[in-house]
């Protein structure tokens, strides 16, 4: 089946109008065949190659060691029909279809690894559940210290919906933002999640791009024009620490924000234990021991006890690895 969103992407739409045309060529040549190579259509591999796999508008018809011959994978007739359609009105594409965005049937199936925080499973999920039937998305801040679960929210929205494109604030500056957000329009078109982890590290460029994507409207520079789509609707998740570093413009877009706060000594341990058990397979005594030891040293992050989690093999080789890991007695304050 063709992925029609890679008409989004304007180097991929021209690669394919070039064998359009190459084709068109052949058939009023009178020729047999419809194949084309690479240097047919002036195309690089790797470009040619996400239309075959990723996108499903081209396939392989031969190949050796020394040519790879392509074609449509669906009649041209169909495909002067899209591209037409697209360039009459771009802003009308990449809706799912009914039924295409699956959200768990409740907020225990979809973020059952998580401990405690019910009512923010609640409405994170019936967010999601009325976005997935066509409605605007609801955007989402979650605020609170390391270690409170706020990431894990993005992994389970990751594993069990899907259509995510994850950016970490620090590693999302010099353009690399709007690349994600690319990568995400492309593959899906106008409905998915975006994910951002430490929202307030985003630079000005991406924070201005981040506006206009929670107004329901895309604007993205690519290779020299400008991709502009209303209507979007992509729905933003993020972290921070704390709210002082997100910049008002963006913070009231979220509404209100789901503070988090750190765990107490009893939570702390049945979410340590959860963890260990659900998400890393760990025996559930030792991931026990575990979270007891580290819960008596003050430590209220579930990171810690999933390192020493994956270190030890037996409950006897847990306080040697403490003992490794906090030689100096600052560490724990």
């Amino acid at each position: 089946m063709v992925d029609w969103t890679f008409l989004y992407n304007p180097k991929l739409r021209e690669i394919v109008k070039r064998a359009l045309e190459y084709v068109k060529k052949l058939k009023a040549e009178g020729k047999s065949w419809e194949d084309f190579e690479l240097a047919d259509i002036g195309a690089q591999w790797w470009d040619v190659r996400k239309l075959v796999y990723d996108y499903g508008i081209f396939k392989i018809t031969y190949k050796s060691s020394r040519h790879t011959f392509y074609a449509f994978a669906v009649p041209i007739e169909e495909v002067e029909k899209m591209l037409r359609k697209f360039e009459v009105s771009p802003d009308k594409w990449g809706e799912p279809k009914e039924g295409e965005i699956k959200v768990p049937d409740s907020p225990e199936e979809l973020f059952g690894v998580i401990e405690g925080y019910d009512d923010y499973k609640w409405i994170i999920w019936k967010g999601l559940k009325k976005w997935a039937k066509g409605g605007k998305p609801p955007h989402f801040l979650l605020v609170g210290p390391p270690s409170t679960a706020k990431t894990l929210f993005l992994e389970c929205i990751e594993n069990k919906v899907g259509r995510t494109i994850y950016v970490a604030g620090e590693s999302a500056r010099r353009g690399g933002f709007v690349e994600r957000i690319l990568e995400g329009f492309n593959r899906w078109g106008k409905a998915w999640i975006l994910e951002v982890d430490e929202i307030g590290r985003l630079d000005s460029d991406a924070l201005k791009t981040l506006h206009n994507l929670m107004e329901y409207r895309l604007d993205i520079p690519v290779s020299g024009k400008q991709i502009s789509v209303k209507n979007v609707r992509i729905m933003v998740i993020a972290t921070s620490n704390t709210l002082y570093n997100v910049p008002e413009t963006i913070r009231s877009r979220f509404g209100q924000p789901l503070v988090f706060s750190a765990y107490s000594e009893e939570q702390y341990i049945r979410a340590a234990v959860k963890a260990l058990t659900e998400l890393e397979g760990i025996p559930k005594e030792l991931a026990q021991e575990i979270a007891v030891k580290t819960a008596k040293m003050g430590i209220r992050d579930v990171r810690v006890a999933r390192q020493i989690a994956l270190i030890v093999d037996s409950k006897d080789e847990i306080d040697k690895a403490i003992k490794i890991l906090f030689k100096k007695k600052d560490v724990l304050v």
